[in-house]
């Protein structure tokens, strides 16, 4: 049986980042030339892991392979200087979606939305999963999927039109339009480029919305 893991990836505050991983076993990355170069986030949490030195002896694709799971920490500016209280408080307000939707549209540089100025007014988001939808249609593997995206995002129009319970499934959260990686390869829709993964968009919405809630109230 083939098991394959899901990529995990921690946003962290920038400022504690390289203490915490100092203290795990970094992974690796195999380069063209077979060399190998540090993972840039990549981390075990494994008590017994083949290593050397600090680092993982294989690259992190063999590790995989031998079914290390990965996890990357990522360091992320946007939650430096939150205090505990505050970061639960914010936290709750968006699992709560109790946002003003309206102010966020005119917030000025949304997380990794700066090269795309007005986009969530222009997609007029109005839930978390408006906002991780925004933040996947940009990548290179979904863009083509966008003015579809942008006329259908608030109607169930091509849901009707799904015959197919399977894609009905898939697509449900998307309304009716791929734009997570997921939801490409269960299709069968073949795209090398990159895209999001459902959870890793979510996450970086939060994050946005914890980033625009800190500095407007909203």
């Amino acid at each position: 049986m083939e098991i394959k893991f899901s990529d995990l990836d921690i946003d962290i505050p920038s400022k504690i980042n390289d203490e915490l991983k100092s203290k795990l076993v970094r992974a690796k990355v195999k380069t063209d030339d077979g060399k190998y170069r540090p993972h840039p986030s990549g981390v075990y949490f494994y008590k017994n892991i083949p290593s050397y030195d600090g680092f993982a002896v294989m690259g992190y694709k063999e590790m995989e392979e031998r079914l290390y799971q990965k996890i990357d920490f990522l360091s992320n500016s946007y939650l430096d200087d939150i205090k505990k209280d505050e970061f639960h408080m914010y936290l709750e307000q968006i699992e709560d979606e109790n946002i003003d939707w309206k102010l966020l549209w005119e917030y000025e540089n949304p997380y990794q939305l700066h090269n795309y100025p007005g986009i969530l007014k222009e997609f007029k988001v109005k839930s978390v999963i408006d906002v991780a939808i925004v933040l996947s249609i940009i990548r290179p593997g979904a863009i083509h999927n966008f003015d579809k995206m942008k006329k259908y995002i608030h109607t169930d129009v091509l849901l009707k039109r799904i015959n197919n319970k399977k894609e009905l499934k898939i697509l449900k959260d998307t309304y009716g339009i791929p734009v997570f990686e997921e939801q490409f390869r269960k299709l069968g829709i073949k795209n090398d480029k990159y895209r999001y993964k459902k959870a890793h968009a979510i996450g970086y919405a939060y994050v946005l919305l914890l980033d625009f809630i800190k500095n407007t109230g909203g």
